[in-house]
């Protein structure tokens, strides 16, 4: 991906709104000024048209730049949790939902654990490649919110423990030692779905 591609992207929202600001100051700017568009003078046109307009763009940007700040902060304060998935030959074999995150750095460690633990203590052999996904927003049962996030983990072997067993696991996001543990026949495509919020 080239650069500008990359910026266009990543950076699509920021874009547009960039530039949906300039055309409604510059609107703005045209409802609220009696001087025409079209004058002679540059001298005029630049004090009646370009000078508010680019300041009233710099003061919407600022402003935007400082929710877009707030909400970051925001979303990097609010609790994490993993929900984690281990998949032998495309079936699932183990998912562990809501599990208390430190920091996004700690979820392969964080997973291979959970992936013991409910293995009985047996460490999964898995492939080194690991599928993470982009956090998202959630909101608990009682209406708190936090950042989701979420791992495959691609086994190499069966666990033994695993052998004819889906094994979930869904923590209670307000009582982290709060654990429904559900065995369920068979190894489905498609990981465990109707888990309750957390």
């Amino acid at each position: 991906m080239n650069k500008l591609k990359y910026i266009w992207t990543s950076s699509k929202i920021e874009l547009l709104l960039t530039f949906l600001i300039l055309a409604l100051a510059f609107l703005w700017v045209g409802f609220t000024n009696d001087s025409p568009f079209y004058v002679n003078v540059m001298d005029s046109w630049y004090v009646n048209w370009i000078d508010p307009t680019v300041t009233i763009t710099t003061l919407l940007i600022a402003v935007f730049v400082w929710i877009n700040n707030k909400l970051q902060e925001w979303k990097n304060e609010l609790p994490k949790k993993l929900d984690a998935h281990f998949k032998f030959k495309g079936k699932y074999v183990i998912s562990c939902f809501h599990a208390n995150l430190i920091g996004e750095h700690d979820i392969r460690a964080l997973a291979q654990q959970i992936g013991a633990q409910i293995n009985k203590g047996d460490w999964l052999k898995f492939s080194p490649i690991v599928n993470p996904s982009k956090p998202i927003i959630e909101k608990t049962k009682s209406g708190k919110y936090y950042r989701s996030f979420s791992i495959e983990v691609n086994l190499n072997e069966l666990p033994e423990h695993c052998q004819t067993d889906y094994r979930v696991w869904i923590v209670d996001s307000e009582d982290s030692n709060k654990i429904e543990k559900k065995n369920i026949k068979g190894h489905p495509i498609q990981f465990f779905s109707n888990h309750h919020q957390a």
